[in-house]
């Protein structure tokens, strides 16, 4: 079985269209992506270091489901007018990723979610990353879950990592226990859920 994929998309929509961008989302593009066989779940979060910036979280059969040629369709003739004039207006951060560690899990509903990303890792300090997130016995107070991900469209050695969590995760984490990990960091930022539960989008029971 292959291991769950992930599509992260980061998005920053100029403040004049940002409620209507918010509209789109929960209205069209996101019932839109569920309705895609291979997505199963969809959570929309706003960043808690940047105003006005956005992060969505889909859980996938697989990363080939970004692949498939049902959501082609969606990137080509199914896109709709509305989709169009949003996606020409906004700048958007996007990774396709596959999950390393745990392998099959999907997001755990948490009040906090820190996202990071990994440039230019080397064997060593893949291998220290990927100990500090397996490892049970460095429990972290305030983290529920730890992912792993390779990112698959980008150059070798690119990793995110999705800690999800409750309270401050930066300081809850000790990286020196990353060791050489710590020095390829190039994105941290914390996001939390737009949905008062904090409760994915899920397409099965």
């Amino acid at each position: 079985m292959e291991n769950r994929g992930l599509l992260v998309v980061i998005a920053d929509p100029h403040p004049a269209i940002e409620e209507e961008f918010n509209a789109w989302f929960d209205t069209e593009h996101l019932p839109e992506r569920m309705s895609i066989d291979g997505f199963l779940t969809g959570t929309r979060f706003v960043s808690c270091d940047r105003a006005g910036r956005y992060l969505v979280l889909y859980d996938l059969n697989d990363v080939q489901t970004l692949h498939s040629d049902e959501y082609k369709a969606f990137l080509s003739e199914k896109m709709s007018p509305w989709t169009k004039r949003v996606l020409q207006r906004q700048p958007s951060i996007r990774h396709e990723a596959s999950q390393i560690f745990p392998g099959q899990a999907l997001l755990a509903p948490s009040a906090r979610q820190l996202l990071l990303r990994f440039n230019r890792m080397d064997n060593s300090a893949l291998r220290q990353l990927a100990e500090w997130i397996a490892d049970e016995e460095t429990a972290t107070p305030g983290i529920v879950q730890r992912r792993l991900f390779r990112i698959t469209d980008a150059e070798d050695g690119a990793y995110l990592a999705v800690l999800s969590g409750a309270g401050d995760l930066t300081k809850a984490i000790d990286f020196s226990a990353w060791r050489d990990a710590s020095k390829h960091i190039t994105l941290m930022e914390t996001f939390a859920p737009i949905r008062p539960a904090s409760v994915p989008i899920l397409k099965f029971a």
